[in-house]
């Protein structure tokens, strides 16, 4: 019976901390930690390095990330040799953040394998490849990037796409541009998908919003639509925002304005103003009504674009 007490009150702890309810979270972890949880103590220095239920302390994040660390949690490990790196709560120790993340490397742990790679160029002018490699294949997209930057625009492209599934726009528009100029690579578009979906489709919104905006900047509108609607789905503003305009442009203008609302609902300053506008003036085609003129919505719409940051709309 006591185990069953002690495994539910992990769960809740563990539920508490997952859904971001930080505060209520944080003194449950702290008495885990006590009893040396190696996990409730690394999620105690996440918290105080964060400021995620308390206030930032470097010091008591370098203090929980070091008991977890001494209790094996390798994720810990490498959280404690990018302390020692930055000099954050502990005295900068170059060699120790390199043994540090060296180990957490070794042990699959990619964001140490990323910090790894960068502390070796910094400070000592290697290159450091196959962590490199390791922490990109892991989910680290800046690491995807530079690997990506070293090489050969071909032998590279599969990484910027693998960074730009996970959501970095800066190589979503490097890979759009070597679509467009290098027909070598433009051979490889029939990959995209199975290399950014998996992101994409893990409810990563963000990373959705990166590949439609490169099938948009591809012209492949389609496929553009297809993404931002699932990045829309998951309540990401700006791609439903995105998919609205592609609708009006298209003449869908059911979905469009359905879109518009929700992006504006999601604080959208753009999408509430074309909603103002929409009102303001309506909205008709091949004499169908979709948007009759109403001067209370538009001006509630106006305002709300105002409140959001749109200038424009103000009165």
């Amino acid at each position: 019976m006591k185990k069953l007490l002690l495994f539910l009150c992990v769960l809740a702890y563990a539920d508490l901390y997952d859904t971001k309810d930080y505060a209520k979270a944080y003194p449950i972890l702290k008495k885990e930690c006590n009893k040396d949880n190696a996990n409730s103590c690394y999620k105690l220095g996440k918290m105080n390095e964060f400021g995620l239920g308390t206030g930032i302390s470097y010091s008591y994040a370098y203090k929980y990330y070091k008991k977890s660390c001494d209790l094996n949690n390798k994720e810990a490990c490498g959280e404690l040799g990018k302390m020692y790196y930055l000099g954050l709560g502990v005295e900068k120790n170059i060699k120790k953040a390199n043994e540090l993340l060296e180990n957490a490397c070794k042990n699959d742990v990619y964001s140490a394998c990323d910090s790894y790679a960068y502390l070796q160029k910094t400070e000592y002018k290697v290159f450091k490849q196959d962590e490199l490699l390791k922490a990109c294949n892991g989910g680290i997209a800046s690491s995807c990037v530079e690997i990506a930057d070293k090489i050969s625009p071909v032998q590279g492209i599969d990484l910027y796409l693998r960074a730009c599934g996970l959501g970095d726009d800066l190589a979503c528009q490097m890979a759009a541009n070597w679509y467009i100029t290098s027909q070598a690579v433009n051979n490889k578009i029939a990959n995209f998908s199975d290399l950014s979906d998996k992101e994409c489709k893990n409810n990563n919104y963000k990373a959705c919003n990166s590949i439609a905006n490169v099938y948009r900047n591809l012209n492949n509108i389609e496929k553009a639509k297809e993404y931002y609607d699932l990045a829309c789905k998951l309540d990401d503003s700006n791609s439903c925002s995105s998919l609205a305009v592609i609708q009006e442009q298209s003449k869908e203008f059911e979905l469009g304005i359905k879109n518009y609302e929700k992006a504006c609902d999601l604080k959208d300053s753009y999408s509430c103003a074309r909603l103002g506008f929409m009102y303001k003036e309506g909205l008709k085609d091949n004499d169908k009504t979709y948007i009759k003129e109403n001067a209370s919505k538009s001006k509630k719409y106006f305002k709300q674009a105002c409140e959001l940051g749109n200038t424009r709309v103000c009165e």
